[in-house]
């Protein structure tokens, strides 16, 4: 593991977070370092951990691709590119599925990194209380599983990733 590097993108990370004047109510900085450390603890690579660091950029922050292929290339910047999703669709689930299908598309890279934020989010499931975002949650983490068992089902991330969409039900 190249330490040098993972260093270098949890500052680049943390920097846009907090020029970000989003309250998201959850510490994402800290959301961001918990997913890759998930996957680093699994072993995989440079190119995951720092995609997994980088994650929510482009949906949180100005942060863009651009920025991201200036400081760790196009490779890293295509994964997180594919796990972000738009936020111009409106619709939850919509845009859910476009981006899991984009994740599925780019590969197993992509849907590595999914797996572990889809745990690290699926944590606070029990929090919801709205009955309509427990139904889109369902319905998510079911999509998810769906497309991604086929493609990485043996993969560590993925039976992680089990541990929690097993206790995502309404």
């Amino acid at each position: 593991m190249d330490q040098k590097l993972i260093n270098k993108a949890m500052l680049f990370c943390a920097d846009y977070f907090n020029k970000s004047c989003h309250n998201f109510g959850k510490p994402v900085y800290l959301h961001s370092i918990k997913v890759a450390m998930h996957l680093i603890d699994m072993g995989y690579s440079d190119t995951v951990i720092v995609g997994a660091v980088l994650h929510d950029l482009l949906e949180d922050t100005d942060c863009t691709s651009d920025d991201i292929k200036k400081e760790f290339g196009e490779e890293v910047a295509n994964l997180v590119e594919a796990v972000s999703f738009n936020p111009k669709i409106e619709d939850k689930f919509i845009q859910s599925k476009l981006m899991l299908d984009k994740a599925l598309a780019y590969g197993k890279d992509a849907l590595i990194i999914k797996c572990s934020d889809m745990y690290e989010n699926g944590l606070f499931f029990g929090l919801v209380t709205k009955q309509d975002v427990k139904e889109y949650l369902v319905k998510k983490y079911q999509y998810f599983t769906d497309i991604a068992k086929d493609v990485i089902g043996e993969e560590p991330a993925f039976q992680f990733y089990q541990q929690i969409a097993k206790t995502i039900k309404l």
